[in-house]
């Protein structure tokens, strides 16, 4: 699967990915701020659309906007939650659905994205 991967990543355009986690400021007990500072950062494949729908499952279809796929050394499942959102250059800011290591095997993470609203 690496192979497959590094191939698409060479062909493929490529975008520039940016982990960004929600930090709220509280001033005397009240929240004053929601911002949202950048974590870690890596090069993606998406898809978006009908694109991705051969990627994701029936039950989970509808609420899949599109789809990136990371190499495992850029980034890890761990990196992914729940506050987490994604801005990919050039295609927008999404939430994070769900990140998975493809088949466990630390070759392939899929990342299902849904339009950051």
């Amino acid at each position: 699967m690496v192979g497959i991967l590094d191939s698409l990543f060479r062909t493929e355009t490529t975008y520039s990915a940016a982990i960004q986690e929600k930090t709220t400021t509280f001033v005397d007990g009240v929240i004053s701020a929601t911002t949202w500072e950048t974590g870690k950062t890596a090069d993606c494949l998406i898809w978006r659309g009908g694109a991705s729908d051969r990627m994701v499952g029936d039950r989970i279809r509808a609420e899949i906007d599109a789809v990136a796929l990371f190499k495992p050394f850029d980034l890890s499942e761990s990196d992914f939650n729940d506050d987490s959102r994604i801005e990919i250059s050039g295609m927008g800011i999404f939430s994070i659905v769900k990140a998975i290591n493809i088949a466990g095997q630390d070759s392939v993470l899929q990342v299902y994205l849904k339009e950051f609203k």
